[in-house]
């Protein structure tokens, strides 16, 4: 995928849905997100919030933090981290997503 200027979240739910040969309107029925909702988070119109993000990581069959971080790598190219730096910055964001939900 050619790198965006402003890479959102979104993009990368719509990329991880692409990845796994899923439909937007099936990852919306398993999710029980309305279509429009979803398509207005894959296009980066709306955020989603954080129930919608943790039902979406589920039906794609990764977790919300991995999402996260993905969106993070892709905007901070430059930034490298090994495996255990990547592990420990996922279960920050893991700690930081069950104290907001």
């Amino acid at each position: 995928m050619p790198k965006k200027i402003n890479f959102g979240l979104g993009d990368v739910i719509a990329q991880t849905r692409k990845d796994k040969n899923l439909l937007a309107e099936e990852v919306a029925r398993k999710t029980k997100i309305c279509a429009p909702y979803l398509s207005s988070i894959e296009n980066s119109r709306k955020k989603p919030s954080i129930k919608a993000l943790k039902r979406l990581s589920k039906v794609l069959g990764t977790t919300p933090e991995k999402l996260l971080f993905a969106w993070w790598r892709h905007n901070n190219p430059k930034k490298s981290y090994n495996l255990r730096q990547q592990i420990g910055i996922q279960n920050i964001l893991k700690e930081v997503l069950e104290v907001i939900s």
